[in-house]
């Protein structure tokens, strides 16, 4: 188990990263960290107060991006896990581990 005796906000979430178009012939684009959890860590950490996001990144191009972009908000990365995904392109969703099994398939079907 890991103890840290620094005080934080603790934020636990996901990390998504929104592409926005910068062309009509949709080619090149603007890369941005999204998700309402990263609002939070980085919004905390703006008002001078420490925080710490707990979430697990890959470590393809992208997930550097993000790592990049959260280091710059200052905000500690101490119990960010990084995962490596053989074949993955992708950031992971830390948060799916948790989901009982019946969740997806309701969420899915509507059911």
């Amino acid at each position: 188990m890991i103890v840290s005796k620094k005080k934080h906000v603790w934020i636990y979430g996901d990390v998504f990263v929104d592409y926005l178009v910068r062309d009509y012939l949709n080619t090149t684009f603007n890369t941005f960290l999204g998700v309402t959890t990263v609002n939070v860590a980085a919004g905390v950490s703006r008002l001078g107060a420490p925080s710490a996001f707990i979430t697990v990144i890959g470590d393809d191009a992208t997930s550097q991006f993000v790592w990049n972009e959260l280091r710059q908000e200052s905000i500690d990365l101490s119990f960010a896990k990084p995962k490596t995904v053989p074949g993955s392109g992708t950031i992971l969703n830390s948060m799916r581990t948790w989901y009982p099994k019946w969740f997806e398939m309701k969420f899915l079907t509507g059911d």
